[in-house]
């Protein structure tokens, strides 16, 4: 009989068995992102980002009181507009511009609308605001230009058909076509992302030197990826959603669209997220999560700072770990971006 635990857990080990270390970090980043660029599917999609425009259309403009909403579309593959809504607040820009804000939502059946405060009746805006998901009112209100796309298989990017069932999202059907093309659901969404940064380039008023990501859950795992492959991306925060593969993904029945195939080989969580350093990064959990253990999340955290210790940037390393559930926890995100737009933390880029 097979022990499939005990096989498995084996293969875990060998897979996992070159974890990045030594004294060539800058050298060792660079091979690990191309690695990570491969798996993820990113070769298939070379040439969708153009860094000197991103094509998009203004779809409404509306005053919101104290800042203005459009929602534009971006021309993000052939065939293909990726919906984003943008916050800008209505005060006099700040010398070099707004600093920026990407905002990310994870696994929610209405995708971003919850985080622009667009609710279906007062119980979804008392749940919402409850649990501190109105990221992008939030961000908006602290001076931020905040960027607030879908992620495709949620909200507007889900399939008609999934919407019709009244699934939640659609990420099962598209990861299941994506592989066997030998593409991933993540690498479409970083790719994506990729290109809302290329839109973001053609804004004014906007401080392009202070772009920070802050990812909630399945966001979460789509702004660690994006960060770790684009330098654009000046500091990130992962809410819910920094653990290790071993104690979550494997252990744990999630969503497809966290399954990259041959990820393991290229390292652990922690390892890839190390591609940020020595970028600001700030980590926060709940304590009592019940698909990221905080236990193994403090562990991959435990590795994490070893990266950024190689680059004497430790302090740009941050966990907390808040009372709660999965959800979100926004004044430890909004003290760690303040921080981070006043120049706190080191800038030094080379490893020690």
């Amino acid at each position: 009989m097979l022990d499939i635990e005990a096989h498995t857990n084996a293969l875990y080990e060998r897979a996992t068995a070159h974890r990045l270390g030594g004294d060539d970090r800058l050298a060792q980043q660079v091979s690990l992102r191309d690695k990570l660029a491969q798996v993820l599917g990113l070769d298939a999609l070379k040439g969708r980002s153009n860094r000197d425009s991103a094509a998009s259309l203004q779809i409404h403009r509306q005053d919101r009181g104290s800042y203005w909403e459009e929602r534009v579309e971006i021309f993000s593959a052939p065939g293909v507009r990726l919906p984003c809504y943008r916050l800008q607040p209505k005060t006099v820009p700040p010398p070099g511009g707004f600093p920026v804000v990407l905002a990310l939502q994870g696994h929610h059946p209405r995708g971003k609308e919850p985080f622009v405060g667009h609710y279906l009746g007062v119980e979804e805006k008392a749940q919402t605001e409850q649990r501190e998901e109105d990221v992008g009112i939030q961000a908006v209100a602290r001076g931020y230009a905040v960027l607030v796309p879908e992620l495709l298989g949620f909200g507007e990017l889900a399939w008609e058909q999934d919407r019709a069932a009244d699934k939640k999202n659609s990420c099962a059907e598209l990861s299941r076509r994506l592989l066997l093309m030998g593409r991933t659901l993540m690498g479409e969404r970083v790719a994506d992302l990729m290109q809302v940064l290329d839109y973001a380039g053609t804004l004014p008023d906007v401080n392009l030197e202070r772009i920070l990501v802050v990812g909630y859950s399945g966001g979460g795992t789509a702004a660690m990826f994006l960060a770790s492959l684009d330098a654009r991306v000046g500091a990130a925060v992962l809410v819910s959603s920094f653990c290790t593969y071993r104690a979550s993904i494997v252990a744990r029945a999630h969503c497809l669209c966290n399954v990259v195939p041959g990820i393991l080989q290229l390292g652990e969580m922690s390892d890839l997220a190390g591609l940020i350093a020595p970028r600001p990064l700030l980590v926060v959990h709940g304590a009592q999560d019940p698909i990221y253990p905080a236990e193994a999340t403090r562990e991959a955290f435990s590795e994490l700072q070893r990266t950024y210790a190689g680059f004497s940037q430790r302090e740009n390393c941050q966990l907390v770990v808040g009372q709660g559930g999965h959800r979100f926890f926004a004044q430890p995100v909004w003290d760690f971006a303040q921080a981070y737009v006043d120049g706190k933390f080191n800038r030094l880029s080379g490893p020690s």
